[in-house]
């Protein structure tokens, strides 16, 4: 998935708040970032997190903070892995497959796809978790927001009305 944010920090700003969040400690309201940063904007940070039992999956968000017609702009690209829902029609396909291979001539093949589902569920439900972390932890992090912010009204003018000739009446030329 991919994310920009928009913030009112500059980007050394954004880039010490993003440091400073990764050597917080992790607790149970805040989860344990690891990463890194470059002083030329890029950075990255990951997290672990238990999917079942033993099994943890680690997840890394990538991005470059820079600045843009002067805003702070941060692009950030994490795998989003699947919804439940989403899973679930994984599983639905992948068990139909093995299903009709089975029916084929081919049980080998088709006994081997259901460890297959295992091993692809780590990944989609662990990135599902870890990627909303991950993004809701550097919107934090960087006070940032998903919409740019709007320009700058105009100073207004002055309050005088200023008479223009397209305004002047034929009484205006004559008194």
């Amino acid at each position: 998935m991919r994310l920009t944010l928009y913030t009112d920090k500059t980007v050394s700003q954004a880039l010490a708040a993003i440091n400073e969040r990764m050597q917080a400690k992790g607790s149970a309201s805040r989860t344990a970032l690891d990463g890194w940063i470059e002083k030329n904007g890029t950075f990255s940070i990951s997290m672990t997190s238990p999917v079942i039992g033993k099994f943890s999956r680690t997840t890394r968000l990538s991005g470059k903070i820079e600045r843009q017609s002067g805003i702070t702009v941060a692009h950030c690209d994490v795998p989003n892995g699947a919804p439940p829902r989403g899973r679930l029609w994984v599983f639905i396909a992948l068990g139909l497959i093995a299903l009709v291979l089975i029916g084929a001539g081919s049980p080998l093949i088709g006994i081997a796809i259901l460890p297959l589902s295992v091993l692809i569920y780590i990944p989609l439900a662990g990135d599902y978790h870890n990627s909303a972390v991950l993004t809701t932890e550097v919107q934090r992090a960087l006070k940032a927001k998903t919409t740019p912010p709007k320009p700058a009204k105009p100073a207004p003018k002055s309050a005088a009305p200023s008479r223009t000739t397209a305004s002047l009446t034929t009484k205006d030329l004559f008194d």
